[in-house]
């Protein structure tokens, strides 16, 4: 699968990201090798088992659909070319440049934003359109995005917007996701929300990261 201790390393300098400043440093050098290096190094499954989740609960009105931290582009990949899910539109936000470009390159997007979702003036400048479904793999993780940003996030969609939001399950028991989860369905803004859980990587047993889990959180909006 690839040198396991170099993916390692990418993946700790990743969490240790502690602003957006950092992480627009970080991804710059890490773009270039992410999918290489990183993805297929570790047997990075992630993005495919979140479309699979979109595709397990989804129907007809769920388009267009946005990728939150699209990165090099995975999720759509799996959508589109694993899943062979016909006729979506799919846009991208993202903090880095060169994560956008990489993903532009692959021409699976309609639209890609460079967007900081920590800056609350910024988070959900205008887009073209609101979403049908909302989607993200790797990005609510260390050193990236936290609980605070799921409220956010509601400003683009619209009634009955899918939500697949994949969060690292140690991210999530820290950062008290629960608590803002919880918060959303009192209010009546989200449906009450299904829990799944799911593997990160595949067939890395001599990572360090092999055990890792996402907690994938899936609801609507009301």
């Amino acid at each position: 699968m690839g040198n396991n201790s170099e993916a390692d390393r990418l993946l700790e300098g990743a969490y240790a990201i502690k602003s957006a400043q950092d992480n627009l440093d970080y991804y710059k050098e890490f773009a270039a090798i992410y999918d290489e290096q990183f993805a297929n190094a570790m047997g990075y499954v992630y993005p495919r088992m979140l479309a699979t989740v979109y595709q397990k609960h989804t129907d007809s009105t769920d388009l267009p659909i946005v990728d939150i931290g699209c990165g090099t582009g995975l999720v759509a990949n799996a959508l589109i070319e694993h899943l062979q899910l016909a006729n979506l539109t799919i846009d991208g936000i993202d903090i880095s440049p060169e994560m956008l470009a990489a993903a532009k390159s692959k021409g699976l997007y309609r639209e890609l934003y460079q967007r900081d979702l920590t800056a609350t003036d910024s988070a959900t400048a205008p887009q073209p359109e609101s979403y049908g479904a909302v989607l993200s793999a790797g990005t609510f993780t260390f050193g990236h995005l936290g609980p605070d940003v799921l409220p956010t996030l509601l400003a683009l969609g619209r009634s009955n917007t899918l939500y697949c939001i994949g969060v690292n399950s140690k991210h999530y028991e820290q950062q008290g996701f629960a608590r803002v989860l919880e918060s959303l369905t009192d209010k009546a803004l989200i449906s009450q929300p299904i829990v799944e859980t799911m593997q990160i990587y595949d067939l890395v047993e001599d990572s360090a990261h092999a055990g890792d889990t996402a907690t994938v959180l899936v609801y609507r909006q009301i």
